[in-house]
């Protein structure tokens, strides 16, 4: 039997990013990816921006997660980041369905994985 985490990272903008910043811009830098793979969890970044837009930025800082398309902010919505920018918030969501860590802006992403249990 096999069980995964989610992590869910509502962002803002994909293309406009920079890749400067960190490893990896978003919820898990790629210098924590090991981490990651042994909580076995999956890490999503979304957004309502279009799917080319996600693809350039893929490319552009070699992100090791997939970029989810929201249109309608549907999931921004049901997720409490909808806006007129979208409130960056990181969510880890159980194997259960139940939401175990949850925080706007950029938490530290060992106290994120740590959550993962």
């Amino acid at each position: 039997m096999w069980c995964w985490f989610f992590t869910l990272a509502m962002t803002p903008q994909s293309a406009a990013g920079s890749c400067a910043n960190s490893a990896t811009p978003g919820p898990i830098p790629r210098d924590r990816w090991a981490d990651v793979q042994r909580k076995n969890t999956l890490v999503f970044g979304v957004n309502p921006q279009n799917a080319r837009s996600h693809a350039k930025f893929i490319d552009k800082c070699r992100l090791p997660f997939r970029l989810l398309v929201d249109r309608g902010q549907r999931m921004g919505a049901l997720y409490k980041t909808k806006g007129l920018m979208v409130k960056r918030t990181v969510y880890l969501i159980g194997p259960d369905g139940i939401v175990r860590f949850a925080e706007r802006g950029t938490p530290d992403p060992g106290y994120v994985l740590s959550q993962a249990t």
